[in-house]
């Protein structure tokens, strides 16, 4: 008995050290599937950062625009006060507000305001129990300091209506426009490339898990990233855009050329583009509107004050493919006075076809003059910021599509802005 005992001590011995050497094995196999993170949450984070390069870029975008086009809005504001002595306090309004009014209620274009769309873009990628009471305190700062100005300046809107008279319909003003328009020609071709690179890395990411859910959408996919370069918002588009405008403002035949060979060589390039698949923006594996999310990020909030109402249309729209707008002139056809703000005409909105190519985060930004569609009664989606865009088809004042914010955004965006923005 004692014998047989110890065989089985020895036995039970033998087989409880194999179930514990079969263990490491079993262990190893799980450590390795846990250090697979989910693609979606690599996607969500990418698109983060690409707010936030969206976000930065436009900052320093709006601040350079500010600063280089600081001495062209002065001439504009002195020259139509010349001609116009009766809306002088409305042109001093406007210039003021025009880079202190913060506020989404004020309804031309700031450069105040862009630089708070781009903030909100980095702010926005905080988590929502932080970001959201962070822009709720920025736009009530923002609305106080355009209450402070609406309260204590005059009417800002002849000079609205008036400066984008002076700037489409007359000679020296348009030329004012084109070499405020060259001299930004740097500051937003940069804004665009950066914008583009910040959430290159999340398209892709993107691509690839779209790829990965359907393989049959490769082809689609791909077309997708060639019209994101080369499509009719794509970046160089948007580029040639930026170069060109500064001519096709200027008056003169000059103009009218530079235009018709630009629209010919982008009428070429969207031709060769069409014969490839029918493009479609990835779907992220955990977030199938993630995509959407990004591109509708930077809404602007709707005036509910009734005073601000009949400040959103001060232009109206000139025809196909000019942006520009015509304020409310007296008889003798300067811009009118105070009278202008209850005689502007407001217009239907321009009616948009749908895109070829769905669009993406880094909306495309130019130097735009007003963040509202010419003839339209509501605000313009960024770049930005990105930005988003709003992209200018002409190089008169017109608004945004970023932001900065973008946000390419869009400003921006900005002038969007954005771009558009200023």
């Amino acid at each position: 008995m004692p014998t047989k005992l110890a065989a089985a001590i020895v036995a039970a011995g033998v087989v409880s050290t194999g179930a514990v050497v079969a263990v490491p094995d079993d262990r190893s196999a799980h450590v390795i599937t846990a250090e697979v993170a989910p693609t979606s949450i690599v996607t969500d984070l990418l698109y983060n950062f690409g707010d936030v390069v969206n976000g930065t870029i436009g900052a320093v975008t709006v601040i350079s625009d500010a600063n280089t086009s600081l001495p062209f809005d002065i001439s504009t504001a002195t020259l139509i006060a010349l001609n116009t002595p009766s809306i002088a306090p409305s042109l001093f309004s406007w210039l003021v507000q025009r880079y202190l009014n913060p506020s989404d209620y004020y309804p031309a274009y700031t450069y105040a305001w862009d630089f708070k769309t781009s903030l909100e873009l980095i702010v926005s990628t905080l988590p929502p129990v932080l970001s959201t009471p962070i822009i709720d305190a920025l736009n009530d700062i923002a609305d106080g300091i355009g209450a402070f100005l609406e309260d204590n300046l005059a009417s800002a809107l002849p000079g609205i209506g008036a400066t984008n008279y002076f700037w489409n319909q007359s000679d020296i003003g348009r030329t004012v426009w084109a070499a405020n328009l060259a001299a930004t020609v740097p500051i937003y071709l940069t804004y665009n490339v950066v914008s583009y690179l910040g959430y290159l890395p999340a398209t892709l990411e993107a691509t690839f898990e779209s790829a990965l859910r359907d393989p049959s959408e490769i082809p689609n996919l791909l077309s997708n990233l060639v019209y994101e370069v080369a499509g009719p918002d794509g970046l160089l588009q948007t580029l040639a855009t930026i170069l060109t405008n500064p001519l096709i403002a200027l008056p003169g035949p000059l103009s009218t050329l530079t235009e018709q060979i630009r629209d010919a060589v982008f009428d070429g390039v969207d031709n060769l583009l069409s014969l490839l698949p029918t493009p479609i923006a990835p779907t992220p594996f955990a977030s199938p509107s993630l995509l959407q999310q990004k591109s509708d990020s930077e809404v602007y909030r709707t005036a509910d004050d009734e005073e601000f109402s009949g400040l959103q249309a001060s232009i109206e729209d000139e025809g196909d493919g000019d942006e520009g707008g015509e304020a409310k002139s007296g008889d003798d056809g300067a811009p009118a006075d105070d009278e202008t703000a209850d005689d502007l005409a407001t217009a239907d909105d321009d009616a948009e076809g749908d895109d070829v190519a769905p669009k993406l985060p880094g909306t495309t930004k130019v130097k735009t003059g007003n963040k509202f569609v010419p003839g339209g009664t509501t605000a313009v989606d960024d770049d930005t910021t990105g930005g988003d865009a709003p992209e200018a088809e002409t190089p008169d004042p017109e608004p945004n599509d970023e932001g900065a914010g973008d946000g390419a955004g869009e400003d921006t965006g900005s002038n969007e802005s954005a771009g558009a923005t200023a």
